[in-house]
């Protein structure tokens, strides 16, 4: 608890969290998963999906992962592509046809890229959020680059992370960084203030 009160810099807090989340059981990071889909049914039932994508991610480094909406639910999902000059795009995930971006992770490149108002929800990973909405990421920017776009900043965005991975005080923030609407744990979805 100590570390937390003495880490200012968001490299001392990825090393904290990153430990953080590797300790993260995968029953809990189920929970968190049940809790996103219950989110998720119940944006369904007033019509705020309604033919549109909802923004997933492919799991990386234990994220917690959502990829299975696509098995419970009757939603066209959409995955992200990582591109030169830290570029994110989204591709509707239609079939498993998937090729590495620029960081190796799978993503439906031979797919068009959407627009920001063909999505409806973006679900996105960290490694920490506090009670602002300010994401702990790994230091890319990919996504404060997409958000930083008004089209992108406002589509609603929540962070899915493991409730031990909730910062209790404010993360270090830059003035590129933008807060996010909320975040889902195992506790469930929680707004930001």
């Amino acid at each position: 608890m100590n570390e937390l009160l003495t880490s200012n810099t968001k490299q001392e807090q990825r090393l904290i969290y990153s430990k953080k989340r590797n300790k993260v059981l995968s029953d809990q990071q189920l929970r968190v998963f049940k809790k996103v889909l219950l989110f998720i049914q119940e944006k369904n039932k007033s019509n705020i999906l309604k033919d549109k994508y909802i923004g997933i991610y492919w799991p990386i480094k234990g994220e917690v992962d959502v990829r299975d909406l696509k098995k419970h639910l009757n939603i066209k999902l959409a995955l992200p592509a990582s591109r030169k000059n830290k570029h994110l795009s989204y591709h509707p995930w239609l079939n498993n046809t998937l090729k590495k971006d620029i960081h190796s992770i799978p993503a439906p490149l031979n797919e068009r890229e959407l627009h920001p108002s063909e999505i409806s929800t973006l679900l996105v990973p960290a490694l920490s959020i506090d009670k602002f909405g300010i994401r702990l990421g790994y230091g890319g920017g990919f996504f404060d680059i997409l958000r930083k776009e008004k089209s992108w900043r406002s589509i609603p965005s929540y962070v899915i992370i493991s409730h031990t991975c909730f910062s209790n005080k404010p993360l270090p923030k830059d003035v590129w960084d933008i807060p996010f609407d909320g975040f889902i744990t195992e506790k469930g979805f929680t707004k930001s203030i």
